[in-house]
């Protein structure tokens, strides 16, 4: 398997403008969603709830639509 390299000057706007983006893709994702507590701006208690559901073993497992 056959590698080339090059080398070849760049103008020092060019660089920087090289170096920042490098800089940003080093830098952490921003998350595409929000916790509850992020939406509301910190901490809340609405945001520690938890909700458990447990079905009637009794009933049927039958659905009806009407």
């Amino acid at each position: 398997m056959h590698q080339s390299h090059y080398t070849f000057s760049v103008d020092d706007a060019l660089q920087q403008a090289l170096n920042r983006a490098a800089a940003r893709q080093t830098e952490p994702a921003k998350p595409e969603t929000l916790t509850i507590a992020e939406a509301l701006g910190g901490y809340h208690p609405a945001a520690e709830i938890e909700i458990e559901f447990e079905r009637d073993k009794s009933l049927p497992r039958t659905i009806a639509f009407t």
